[in-house]
């Protein structure tokens, strides 16, 4: 499996695995999420977490029938896109990944669970705005400036970082396991263009593990959008 993370001007590919359950009673349905019924989660998550941390509610991840590639030459899709990715290889199915293996983390600082500032609280793919939502919390002790700079309530980018079963280049169609695979167009010519085709990485089976606080972010979309 490769490893994506998503942050400005910078592409880190390497080999991830993993696997688990989906916890779905924290999964909400697609399409069926309101502004208040978001606002209210986050109410909820602050109540039980307690002062030591403060909880947000932000946007981390966007379909590229939308929203195009992003900075980093990566893209995944909301609907099948045959032949490379099936339904079950989709962004909506891997919006619940978030809930197993996801945490908050500073600048992509991922390797251990141990250096997590915070935790995910809630995942939705909302259909209708084609955006992932998260609702997360970052503790007071582990991440005192992203803390106080939420309380504050000043912008924060975020960046998401994942695993996928495999990549396919936009122009010729080459699939990937590892970085080792990737065609010359991947690895020379990504986000130019080649025969009128603009020059990206088609992912597949996403398995999302990072939520992270980043200076610049890949793609201009993800950021914290609600403290309550």
């Amino acid at each position: 499996m490769l490893e994506k993370m998503l942050r400005g001007n910078l592409n880190v590919i390497d080999t991830y695995s993993a696997s688990g359950n989906v916890n779905s009673a924290l999964v909400k349905q697609a399409s069926k999420v309101t502004a208040a019924t978001l606002i209210d989660e986050v109410r909820a998550a602050q109540k039980k977490v307690g002062s030591d941390e403060i909880v947000a509610l932000c946007f981390a991840v966007f379909p590229y029938e939308v929203f195009g590639e992003n900075d980093n030459g990566d893209s995944v899709f909301e609907k099948p896109f045959v032949p490379f990715v099936n339904n079950m290889q989709t962004l909506p199915q891997a919006t619940t990944t978030y809930m197993d293996n996801g945490a908050v983390y500073k600048f992509h600082n991922s390797g251990s669970k141990d250096k997590s500032i915070g935790n995910i609280h809630y995942a939705n793919y909302n259909e209708e705005q084609h955006r992932v939502e998260l609702i997360i919390s970052v503790s007071k002790k582990k991440g005192p400036d992203v803390y106080r700079r939420l309380k504050k309530r000043e912008p924060i980018l975020v960046s998401m970082g994942c695993g996928v079963e495999y990549d396919v280049c936009s122009v010729c169609g080459n699939k990937a396991t590892t970085p080792d695979e990737h065609c010359d167009h991947i690895k020379y010519q990504l986000l130019e263009f080649v025969d009128g085709i603009p020059v990206h990485m088609i992912n597949a089976g996403m398995v999302y593990f990072d939520i992270s606080y980043v200076i610049v972010n890949g793609d201009i979309n993800a950021r914290v959008t609600y403290v309550e």
